[in-house]
This record gives C-alpha cells, structure tokens and sequence, in this order.
C-alpha cells in the first residue's frame, strides 16, 4: 500500500506504566518519504537502559 506511494514505515513503541494498570504499550506506525525514512536511524535511538 505504502509502497505505491514511494513511503517507508517507521513503527514507534511506547511503554508506561500506569498506577491502575500493570503495563500499557502502544506502537505507532508513521509513513514517511522514502529519503525522509532514511535518516530515522539519526533521530531514533534505543535507549541504553532500555532491552
């Protein structure tokens, strides 16, 4: 679909705990131009605490 339209995926995770519930995750997915995409490497880092 995304392919089509000359744009790659960037998928984001985000974990927080909340204090009524265990745990809650959610994932993004962005579509970005190709040359955009590219460079999401540069901006997005894992965190070093994070596994």
């Amino acid at each position: 679909m995304f392919a089509k339209q000359e744009k790659d995926l960037v998928f984001i995770e985000t974990v927080m705990g909340l204090a009524q519930q265990r745990c809650h995750c959610m994932i993004e997915c962005i579509p970005l131009p190709r040359e955009i995409a590219k460079q999401a490497p540069l901006h997005f880092k894992k965190l070093p605490f994070a596994e």
